[in-house]
């Protein structure tokens, strides 16, 4: 394997969200670099102590940059506390001027105090300023989010976080990540610089028709054309370009990614329109969140920008709100699918400073120690990452097929504020999305076109649009109910030279929200005729996804992923070739595959067409694993008491309640004082060693059935997880434990949570000063109760667990003791053979996975789930031995209800 510059390898968001130790981050970016990591984003996070922004933030970012430099590695800021990016942690709220504004509308009498205020009897909207029923605008300020659209707001957000980080900047900061910047989205945005916008660009008085955002009068078309346009005019210039341009004047890289990316009304949440903002930034970005295969449409833009616009690397915050139980192979899909779309670069989502408390639910899986896989293999999954995006940032896609991205037909009829899922647009939602799932499914390659993007870079040349770099004999239209003049005229061009247009929707009918007949264009509707347009063919379906890309060398590859939860059967067919050669990225080393192949769960293939045909490869039989296993040895195993009753004066004591609910209650009654909290668990057995794990958050004591708990010190996953003892104390039947503590929250805390019309971005940035946590036992039992099969096939539900005995035979770790359990557990059975050449192929979701065959371990990657077990195995009886890494789902939660 070739030595892969850091530049490629995954910058994570390394949460910074407790108070901070320059010690402990020193530590932590050696844990990072000998993971394969190549950078990280000092991110302020949910839980931070430390003040942000101020002088021991300043220490540790200082102290994080000068370690980076001396591995190579590359330090970015994250330019906010919490998320959306622009309000400088709040202290641009301290004026009301630079606030979010937004408009809101009623009928009744007339009010003075209404922005305007119009007569719409009529077909016409009429402003008056009398009236017993009129439609009276108001214009609303926010309390917690900031007026991006104003260029003097953005210059005081620049100079409170960007110029403070150059103050002292001593050379190595690489630069920074802006996240999910908006305009209001909470309510129908507005800005103050609107009527100015109106005035210098379309020559009207903005409130002459500013109604008609909120009724379908007379012009509404095209006033609304002009106001969602105006928005995203104003957020590219006074936002994205600015902070660009100071950071292109001071040496740094731009990077982040901007919010709702995946759909249309998404997108006109936020900012109308996303694909421009990509231009002013040095390595664009996207997010994807959960444990879905990501969406078509999120990567294909921005991996369409990117390769129009030259820029060879594009990142993604990934893996976030996958849950603790999300798999490598699981992970490895969605990455996959982010790569097809023109990502690649990752952003891991999330490395936390610390674990406790509101941390451990921050939008998980987390990638520390604690996950076991991670402890592991984490280089192993980064290294495929990194070889396989350098890879790809050094090809090319030139796909013949350009989609008009149609998000100004958007504009007509979207309603933020409605019972509408698709917020007033969903022809055009739809028309969009079965487009892209008609090119994807035929597996033609195809990029998005912009608008924004095209007035700028557009040009048409021998029968081929231009949109920068990339050029397209193929336009195909989705849904498009309107355009702009200027795509109009470069569509006009493009048919006039030979290009050709497909529109399965038809044509649209106005321009720049004004009546248009475009009649003269000729086109055609079946998209079907595009199949096999770049030479080959295979079959249909979304279940795998495809690109054609080249080399650095100029030679044309198949780039193919599956996208599905199964193995996939395919075959491929292009004239004068009769096999593939299969790329392996990290060594480079190629080896022949038959044009007809299975693609595996979670797999992905670079693969070159040869005239030279592969043999196809002959399917082992597959073995069966034993029903019951052994346990090899006893393991410290969990249990996870999240539920308990709480109380003022230790003697009165609520009903026994989920600890995310008794938390609530406390916020609620705005207490502050001595609180005590109970929990119980039952032990049918007295195993040999037990600790009592709890979270040392402003705790006076614990106690066990009475008797005092000796403290022993930090956990060894979390320093804020202390470990009590409860030798001696621990009897049969009910137990009780009983934790004092000193409770309270600040003021902020409760203004975040219950202030007036406050939205995210303050709840984002939120720290609670005391949690109620749930509580772990932890030592060498059994654990135990009534189990029921839950929503699906793979979920169980239990209740009314006890301690036992831990048993050594096992069929089922959740039934048969190991509910809770997290870490390594290794089960040893017996397995028959038919022959000497059998696969074993595992169909359970797992984490990671050791098998040994009579005594022999089997090779296998992170990602395995077949294991070729020629060798070590022989006819008749075998001893397998499988160890098992389980994640920490079932431990920590969250169980039962929301999270706070």
């Amino acid at each position: 394997m070739e030595p892969l510059d850091l530049k490629y390898r995954p910058i994570p968001f390394w949460s910074w969200n407790d108070e901070l130790n320059p010690e402990v981050l020193v530590q932590q970016i050696h844990w990072m670099h000998e993971r394969g990591i190549g950078g990280f984003f000092m991110h302020a996070r949910g839980g931070l102590k430390t003040p942000y922004l101020g002088q021991k933030w300043f220490q540790c970012v200082e102290a994080c940059v000068e370690e980076a430099n001396k591995l190579g590695m590359k330090a970015y800021a994250y330019d906010e506390n919490g998320w959306p990016s622009g309000f400088a942690g709040g202290k641009l709220l301290e004026e009301e001027a630079n606030r979010d504004r937004y408009l809101e509308f009623a009928y009744g009498p007339y009010d003075k105090k209404a922005m305007v205020s119009y007569d719409d009897s009529g077909d016409s909207l009429v402003r008056v300023s009398s009236g017993g029923r009129v439609l009276n605008v108001y214009e609303r300020i926010s309390n917690s989010t900031v007026d991006i659209l104003s260029k003097d707001v953005v210059a005081k957000f620049i100079a409170a976080t960007h110029e403070e980080y150059k103050k002292r900047d001593r050379g190595g900061l690489q630069g920074f990540f802006t996240d999910e910047p908006q305009y209001y989205r909470w309510g129908h945005p507005y800005t103050d610089c609107l009527p100015r916008y109106f005035k210098e660009h379309y020559g009207i008085d903005i409130l002459d028709g500013l109604g008609l955002m909120f009724v379908e009068k007379a012009g509404y078309r095209q006033f609304r054309y002009q106001y969602w346009k105006a928005m995203q005019d104003l957020m590219l210039h006074s936002y994205s370009e600015q902070i660009y341009s100071w950071c292109e004047a001071n040496g740094y890289k731009l990077t982040g990614h901007y919010v709702e990316e995946v759909s249309l009304f998404g997108q006109m949440w936020c900012c109308a329109g996303v694909m421009p903002m990509y231009e002013y930034e040095h390595i664009p970005g996207v997010d994807w969140l959960g444990r879905l295969c990501p969406d078509i449409i999120s990567p294909k833009q921005v991996g369409s920008a990117a390769s129009q616009l030259g820029k060879k690397q594009v990142i993604t915050e990934a893996f976030a709100a996958s849950g603790w139980d999300v798999t490598p192979l699981e992970l490895k899909r969605n990455g996959d699918a982010l790569y097809w779309g023109g990502v690649n670069l990752i952003c891991h989502h999330l490395l936390p400073y610390a674990e406790h408390g509101q941390r451990k639910r921050d939008y998980p899986a987390h990638f520390i120690p604690l996950n076991g896989w991670v402890d592991k293999a984490f280089r192993e999954f980064n290294d495929y990452f990194s070889y396989m995006g350098k890879f790809l940032s050094e090809s090319e896609e030139n796909p013949q097929i350009a989609l008009l991205q149609p998000i100004r037909s958007a504009y007509f009829d979207y309603k933020r504020m409605t019972d509408d899922p698709y917020f007033g647009i969903k022809d055009v939602e739809l028309g969009l999305e079965e487009t892209t799932l008609k090119l994807t499914s035929m597996h033609v390659s195809w990029h998005f076109v912009d608008e924004t993007l095209l007035a700028e870079h557009g040009f048409v040349k021998e029968g081929k649009l231009f949109c920068g770099r990339k050029g397209y004999s193929i336009l195909v239209l989705p849904k498009v109910l309107t355009m702009d003049k200027t795509t109009e005229a470069y569509i006009s061009e493009f048919l006039k030279q030979g290009g050709r247009l497909f529109a399965p929707y038809g044509l649209p009918e106005y321009l720049e929200g004004q009546k248009r007949d475009y009649s003269a264009w000729t086109f055609s509707s079946d998209l079907t005729a595009l199949r096999g347009i770049d030479g080959f063919s295979c079959p249909d379906g979304l279940d795998y996804r495809l690109s054609v890309r080249t080399d650095k060398n100029g030679e044309e590859y198949l780039f193919v992923m599956n996208a599905s939860e199964k193995e996939i059967p395919l075959s491929f067919a292009k004239k004068g070739m009769h096999g593939f050669s299969s790329l392996d990225v990290e060594t480079l080393k190629r080896s022949p595959l038959p044009l007809k192949f299975v693609l595996g769960k979670g797999e992905s293939r670079i693969l070159y067409w040869t005239a030279n045909a592969a043999p196809e490869k002959r399917d082992l039989p597959k073995i069966k694993l034993p029903k019951t296993y052994r346990l090899c040895s006893p393991v410290d195993n969990f249990l996870t008491l999240d539920q308990l009753s709480y109380s003022f004066d230790g003697v009165s004591f609520s009903e026994k309640k989920y600890h995310l609910d008794a938390l609530k209650d406390l916020l609620k009654k705005r207490y502050k004082g001595k609180l005590f909290l109970k929990y119980s668990f039952v032990a049918n057995h007295l195993p040999p060693s037990c600790e009592l794990e709890v979270e040392d958050d402003r705790l006076i004591s614990v106690s066990l059935n009475g008797e005092e708990c000796k403290r022993l010190g930090p956990s060894s996953y979390e320093k804020d997880l202390v470990r009590y003892s409860l030798a001696g104390a621990m009897k049969l039947g009910e137990n009780e434990v009983l934790i004092q503590m000193d409770y309270f929250q600040k003021e902020a805390v409760y203004y975040a949570l219950f202030g007036e019309n406050v939205t995210e971005s303050l709840r984002n940035c939120l720290v609670y000063d005391c949690n109620i946590e749930p509580i772990y036992l932890k030592g060498k039992f059994g654990v135990y109760g009534e189990f029921q099969q839950g929503g699906t096939d793979k979920d169980i539900l239990g209740r009314n667990f006890y301690i036992g005995e831990q048993k050594q035979e096992i069929g089922s770790l959740i039934q048969d003791g190991f509910p809770f359990f997290h870490g390594d557990i290794a089960l040893e059975g017996e397995i028959q053979a038919l022959s000497e050449e059998m696969m074993l192929s595992i169909e359970d979701r797992f984490s990671s996975l050791k098998v040994e065959v009579n005594g022999e371990e089997i090779p296998g990657s992170l990602f395995a789930y077949r294991f070729d077990l020629t060798g070590p195995l022989k006819k008749g009886a075998n001893r397998i031995r499988l160890t098992l890494t389980v994640s920490p789902r079932n431990c920590m939660g969250p169980h039962h209800t929301g999270i706070i």
